[in-house]
């Protein structure tokens, strides 16, 4: 049973590796649906990959929502360092 499966897996591999030729950026999972291999689940097909290394590397989006440059700082008011309890400033 593990000589087949490795076999199966070897042949998976080669198909994956031909796609990755063609289609650098194609996804695990819209691969396993364009071979649909009968003898493995999505979740195998999806595993075996990612430990041979056909993973596409995700980039995360950089988004600055602060204009820093733009902060004003105000000076210190409250000359009183005698408050000793809430809202009594």
């Amino acid at each position: 049973r593990d000589l087949a499966r490795n076999d199966n897996g070897q042949q998976v591999l080669k198909l994956v590796a031909g796609i990755r030729k063609d289609h650098p950026d194609m996804g695990l999972r819209e691969m396993y649906h364009l071979i649909q291999p009968k003898w493995m689940g999505r979740d195998t097909f999806e595993a075996l990959d990612k430990e041979h290394g056909f993973c596409v590397r995700t980039y995360k989006n950089f988004h600055m929502t602060t204009a820093s440059s733009m902060t004003k700082f105000f000076p210190n008011l409250i000359e009183k360092p005698e408050i000793v309890r809430p809202n009594h400033v």
